[in-house]
This record gives structure tokens, C-alpha cells and sequence, in this order.
């Protein structure tokens, strides 16, 4: 029987940096250049992984799923997970042109990106990295912490003001609404004024070299409890 894994991680991470990505970001992006791509899990300027993304006309697959966390071996494995260290290196994916690739992070502390080219040499495809998103790109973000943070383009200008609300007292029955979408341009964010709920995803979409950077202002901690007298 497997045992049940709780990752602290989640509820201790609060900023988000879309070229670093957590548990709480995600990228989408769509490979419409059919060929093998080799790519590599980073974290800073360490190589921890090698993997090769087979985009195929034939493929039947419309979103591959990469866990960067686990190509990295940053996650806990039972017995029969366990593999050697040639077949992590050696991690085969593919994906339809007119689909696209998830790149997430399961467990662990993060901080990964991706960089993925032709593995055959071609100047014409251009390399996809993760810490310049390119245009079409999306950065999915989930922030957990109620408070004010303030979103910025690190590879831009424009600034943006976001706002988690406190979840409400009758939370078990509560569903957050959908993601809300903002657009990343040359001059900033669309809308520049972002209020989620509780838990709700936010899903930026790159129509301008990006990298997103989501930090906390001011906390929320709730309505203060009144101090009972005797």
C-alpha cells in the first residue's frame, strides 16, 4: 500500500516567478514546428535533467504532460516507481502540432525552468525558454495566500495590482470561479487591476516577451477576532 504524501511546500510558497516554477505555475506552450526537441530541467544554471519532446503529425496526444519535478527526481518514488538514472535522463514525450506541452511542477521546492531546441541543429525553429516567455505562451498561476501583490514583467514595462480575498467562513461548500485571464503586452498587463477568490487560477497569456513576477505586499489574515472579557 502506498503511503499518502502531503508536500509542505505548497502552502510555504507564496511568491511566483514564471522563469522559477512551483507547485502554484505552470507553462503552456504549443510546438507547431514538427521535429525532436531536446530539452533540459534547470534549475538556475544547473542542468538536472535531460528529456526529448517528439513533436509528430501522427501523434495522437494533444497536451504532453511534463513534470519537471519528477524528470529532476525531486519527488518521493515507491518500489516499483524507482528507475535508473539512465532512464530519467532518457525521458521520451510526445505531441501534436496542434496540441501543446504542460510544463508543472508536482512536488518539491521548485524553482525549475525548461529550454528546449531541435535536436538536430535548425536556426529556423526558435528555442523555446522558459525564463522569456515568448509570445502565445501562458503562465498559470495559482496563489494560495490571501493578500495585496504587486505583478510586474521582467522582461518588460508595466506593473499590475492583484488581490486574493479571504476565503469566506462557509468554505466547504465553496468553488472558486474560473481561471481569469489577463494579457501580457509591450505596455503592461490587461486588466491592470486583478481581484481573484479564493483559490481561483489566473492564466496569463504572452503577447509580449514575459517573464512574470507575482510578489506579496500585505497579507490578509482575515477579520480579527474579538478578545472575549469575563
Amino acid at each position: 500500500m502506498s503511503k499518502l504524501y502531503f508536500d509542505p511546500n505548497l502552502f510555504s510558497q507564496i511568491n511566483l516567478d514564471s522563469g522559477a516554477l512551483t507547485m502554484l505555475g505552470s507553462i503552456v506552450h504549443q510546438f507547431d514546428q514538427p521535429g525532436v526537441y531536446r530539452g533540459t530541467v534547470r534549475r538556475g544554471d544547473e542542468i538536472e535533467s535531460v528529456f526529448y519532446l517528439s513533436v509528430d503529425k501522427e501523434s495522437p496526444v494533444a497536451a504532453a504532460d511534463i513534470d519537471l519535478a519528477r524528470l529532476a527526481g525531486a519527488l518521493p518514488q515507491s518500489d516499483g516507481e524507482k528507475c535508473g538514472d539512465d532512464d530519467a535522463r532518457e525521458a521520451r514525450f510526445s505531441v501534436n502540432p496542434r496540441g501543446h506541452a504542460l510544463f508543472r511542477v508536482s512536488g518539491g521546492r521548485g524553482g525549475y525552468s525548461v529550454n528546449l531546441r531541435k535536436a538536430e541543429r535548425d536556426d529556423k525553429t526558435p528555442v523555446f525558454n522558459s525564463t522569456v516567455l515568448a509570445e502565445g505562451a501562458r503562465f498559470a498561476a495559482r496563489i494560495l495566500r490571501p493578500g495585496t501583490y504587486s505583478v510586474s514583467n521582467g522582461q518588460g514595462g508595466g506593473k499590475a495590482r492583484l488581490t486574493v480575498s479571504y476565503p469566506p467562513k462557509a468554505f466547504s461548500n465553496y468553488r472558486p470561479p474560473d481561471p481569469q485571464q489577463v494579457k501580457v503586452t509591450r505596455k503592461g498587463f490587461e486588466p491592470d487591476k486583478i481581484a481573484l477568490k479564493p483559490a481561483q487560477g489566473l492564466i496569463f497569456e504572452c503577447d509580449a516577451p514575459a517573464r512574470i513576477l507575482i510578489e506579496l505586499v500585505e497579507p490578509d489574515d482575515g477579520p480579527k477576532q474579538k478578545k472575549s472579557g469575563r
